[in-house]
């Protein structure tokens, strides 16, 4: 005799006999037992005949507000392809250690399907394993709506294109959505989907998703390997030591919008490999835990084979806080040459502000002055320039050109200004008033190194006339007491020019 479907007739009799009008499935038809953790073991069993019996018959299955407790060790629950699992704010709680919680069926084995559905669910881990993942889904149509994940090992919520073996679907896995979801203290990161460059999970959508990552991980709490298509908008990342807040690799056509970082090391976003349009529409950022080397807060590089791509970023706020513990740019460009970036609009604020510039690549970096304006003080007085919310002090003010004053060197003084050393490096601005011309040309003089020895400057331009400013070399001249004097070598950048050149610390 068939044991085996014997009890599946059974199962299938004790169901049919409970059925609801609505035709969905309750877990305890199946024998699972609520906030019961001696129940763990069972549980999975009767957990994944519930499942497997409604993706055969094509019913939903409904949780109530209860936890469930589930022993994986041998195996995971599995959620069938097209099946809708409606969470109904139950805590599904695994007891094993680095192991998966709730994987796709086809994970395992079998074809994918599409269209499964997964809601308002709350899956919690041990924390330990880096296989401790909440849910791993091999799927196409899908959502995940409301889904929490907490105390994982591995990745909160793991979308996948190869099975438990490796091997990867034939095409792609298309138009998953993630939907008002949580990740919270997941050591592998929050959300990774796919891999790079293999194009196989794409057009995607993740709203809505915040991420809290443990202390230690510097894993980034959002990874997609294949971003082409996707749609990636409000999102909050902070906790652990993450190098890069979001890695978004692969761009193509690709939008990413309002995006709240707390917590970077290297950048807080970084667009990797990018083969075609990327667009970044608004980015606020805090600076409270960089100091790698040469950081950013938005890093850009192109695909090996491209020859020119577009990056475009609107409006990007940042918060150097008082931990921030040397200079750092807005836009990193890996790839001038083969990138054009565009930057509209950015605001700096907090207490290390003066360390922040502009780009590694100014010429990469077009866009109009944001945050310039000049204020008046009072009456009958010259007005003061403002740089967003701060008022800006003048250091040194020469004139050039003009009457046999052909001025070739501006002696800045001493090169540490208030608040910074030359280890930390720090950042001025720049202002050139040419004679005639009624809009200046505005600058960041960029300064780095520990001593005599590696002492370097530069003046980077930061607005679209700005391209006389980089042919200003800076110097430092070595004095008796071992100090150093910064000079600005200006006979070269404006041949017959006249003007004046301003510079004034932030």
């Amino acid at each position: 005799m068939d044991n085996t479907n014997h009890q599946t007739r059974a199962a299938d009799e004790r169901v049919f006999m409970a059925l609801r009008p609505t035709e969905t499935l309750s877990p305890t038809q199946f024998g699972v037992v609520y906030d019961d953790q001696s129940a763990a073991s069972a549980n999975l069993a009767n957990l994944n005949d519930c499942l497997s019996y409604a993706s055969a018959h094509g019913y939903s299955v409904a949780l109530p507000p209860r936890s469930i407790f589930v022993d994986v060790t041998e195996g995971p629950v599995e959620l069938p392809s097209s099946t809708l699992l409606d969470g109904g704010s139950a805590y599904l709680v695994s007891v094993s250690d680095d192991r998966p919680v709730l994987v796709s069926q086809n994970w395992l084995a079998g074809k994918v399907t599409g269209n499964t559905q997964v809601h308002n669910l709350t899956i919690v881990g041990t924390g330990r394993g880096e296989n401790q993942h909440g849910i791993i889904l091999r799927d196409y149509f899908s959502t995940l709506r409301g889904v929490n994940v907490h105390r994982m090992g591995g990745v909160g919520i793991l979308i996948e294109d190869r099975d438990r073996s490796g091997k990867s679907v034939d095409g792609t896995l298309v138009e998953n959505k993630v939907l008002d979801c949580r990740a919270m203290k997941c050591a592998g990161g929050g959300l990774r989907a796919g891999r790079e460059a293999n194009n196989k999970i794409t057009d995607g959508i993740l709203k809505n998703f915040f991420v809290r990552m443990p202390d230690g991980s510097s894993k980034p709490p959002v990874f997609i390997g294949a971003s082409a298509g996707w749609f990636v908008d409000n999102i909050h990342t902070y906790g652990g030591q993450s190098e890069y807040g979001l890695v978004i690799s692969n761009g193509y056509n690709t939008h990413v919008g309002a995006l709240y970082v707390e917590t970077f090391t290297q950048a807080a976003v970084f667009f990797h490999s990018v083969q075609q349009l990327t667009y970044l529409e608004h980015l606020v950022a805090r600076g409270n835990r960089a100091g790698a080397k040469k950081p950013a807060l938005v890093q850009v590089s192109p695909a090996g084979y491209v020859e020119h791509v577009d990056v475009t970023l609107n409006s990007i706020q940042f918060d150097a806080g008082k931990g921030l513990s040397g200079p750092i740019a807005l836009v990193a460009n890996q790839a001038p040459r083969k990138i054009d970036v565009t930057l509209n609009g950015y605001a700096v604020r907090g207490p290390n502000r003066q360390r922040v510039y502009l780009s590694d690549h100014p010429d990469s970096v077009a866009g109009p002055v944001s945050g310039l304006k000049a204020v008046a003080a009072g009456r009958n007085t010259d007005p003061q320039l403002q740089f967003h919310d701060q008022y800006l002090a003048t250091r040194t003010r020469a004139a050039f050109g003009g009457g046999g004053n052909d001025l070739s060197e501006i002696d800045l003084g001493d090169i540490t200004p208030p608040g910074a050393t030359p280890r930390q490096g720090f950042v001025s601005l720049v202002l050139l008033e040419k004679a005639g011309d009624l809009n200046p040309v505005l600058g960041m003089l960029i300064i780095r190194g520990t001593g005599a020895n590696d002492l370097v400057g530069r003046v980077a331009p930061i607005s679209a006339q700005g391209t006389d400013l980089q042919s200003v070399q800076v110097r430092f001249a070595p004095q008796a007491d071992g100090r150093f004097r910064l000079l600005l070598d200006i006979s070269a950048a404006f041949p017959g020019g006249r003007g004046s050149i301003d510079v004034l610390w932030l």
